[in-house]
């Protein structure tokens, strides 16, 4: 008979199961009788093969038997990309940060803030990623305080970074809105035939301080910095005694202690009464009433900070592979903390109403963006 059967044998009124190797009695299989030689040929096979196969083989099991055909796969660094909200400058930056930092070697997440800080769940922000990039100031001060100490963080359109603690902190870089002091007096000088000294309205705190003392340094000589300490309940007396030292132009450093709404527009106000122009700290402010200013382009900003997360994977990488192999272990790495490069701003209503003797070569650069007509404000 045949080798192989089906498991049932149909008959007109009933089924009835059967085995290739038995027969049935009473409903029961019997084993062992009634095999024919074929079926004792094949049963032979069989047990010579499970006896002489090494017990428990799969080929899986037996590395030297194979050939490796591909290398195992390199890890991937988790990066987790937080922007402060969805506005137009924030998507900018994000996506100029993403296109910057590439997708070699990483597995990148996004969210938004206000989503992020009401998720819920079980593990700890922390372990979510071994790289983390902040796209904005509320986005890295959220960041800041709930990270580990020691998880990597970079971060970009940040104001005011060693006010939230950033500068300070190790495994970190950036870049800032401010724009260097250096820059700052270079813009000045450039544009201002005969400016002699420069007012500053500061805050109390010793970060407002130092930003002072920084611009102060790059000052060219004959210049002199006129600066006064204010909080927002002083703030008209102490810009009406800034004003009565007419200094050649009052700039305005972005610190929200000092600055709000209403204090720009007075700011504004009394200094067109004193015929003292302002340089601002943001294109508005320019087209507010500001005769020069500067503004972050949101683009570059996100750019450079894709730059510097991918700088930060490869110290992540390099770090990794140093405690891998027993190294001593290293200091950890901090900065750089960039300032930003700015779109400056000339209001041309403002240079008019005011007079001011601007130099020719600055109005006329091509870098310039002008505001307005040369018309009333």
């Amino acid at each position: 008979r045949s080798a192989v059967s089906f498991p049932f044998r149909v008959h007109a009124h009933r089924t009835r199961p059967t085995c290739p190797t038995g027969r049935v009695q009473g409903g029961r299989v019997r084993i062992g009788r009634g095999l024919g030689g074929t079926d004792r040929l094949i049963g032979a096979l069989i047990i010579a093969c499970v006896m002489t196969s090494p017990v428990g083989w799969t080929p899986a099991q037996d590395a030297e038997s194979q050939t490796p055909t591909e290398k195992e796969a390199p890890q991937l660094t988790r990066v987790l990309v937080v922007r402060s909200g969805n506005a137009g400058a924030y998507e900018r930056a994000q996506r100029e940060c993403l296109r910057a930092l590439g997708a070699e070697g990483v597995l990148v997440e996004t969210s938004n803030l206000a989503d992020l800080a009401n998720r819920r769940s079980p593990a700890p922000i922390g372990e979510r990623a071994d790289l983390f990039i902040a796209i904005g100031s509320q986005a890295a001060k959220f960041l800041s305080t709930r990270l580990p100490r020691e998880a990597p963080l970079v971060y970009g359109l940040v104001a005011s970074p060693d006010r939230l603690g950033l500068t300070e902190r190790a495994r970190t870089s950036g870049l800032s809105t401010e724009v260097g002091p250096a820059r700052l007096i270079r813009i000045l000088d450039d544009a201002l035939r005969d400016a002699q000294s420069i007012g500053v309205l500061h805050g109390k705190s010793e970060g407002a301080r130092a930003r002072v003392d920084a611009l102060r340094r790059p000052l060219p000589e004959g210049w002199r910095l006129a600066a006064q300490a204010t909080e927002e309940k002083k703030f008209v007396v102490d810009l009406d005694a800034l004003l009565a030292r007419r200094p050649s132009i009052i700039v305005s450093l972005p610190d929200p202690d000092v600055y709000t709404a209403h204090s720009i527009e007075v700011l504004l106000t009394e200094a067109y009464r004193a015929r003292i122009p302002v340089y601002g700290f943001s294109k508005s402010f320019v087209a507010a009433g500001a005769l020069l200013g500067n503004s972050i382009d949101p683009g570059q900003q996100g750019e450079r900070t894709g730059e510097l997360a991918r700088a930060a994977i490869d110290r992540i990488t390099h770090e990794n592979a140093s405690s891998d192999a027993g190294g001593a272990e290293e200091r950890p790495w901090s900065g750089p903390h960039e300032s930003a490069e700015p779109v400056e701003y000339l209001n041309l209503n403002v240079l008019k109403l005011l007079s001011v003797d601007l130099r020719p070569s600055f109005e006329n650069r091509a870098t310039v963006r002008k505001i307005g007509s040369g018309g009333s404000p």
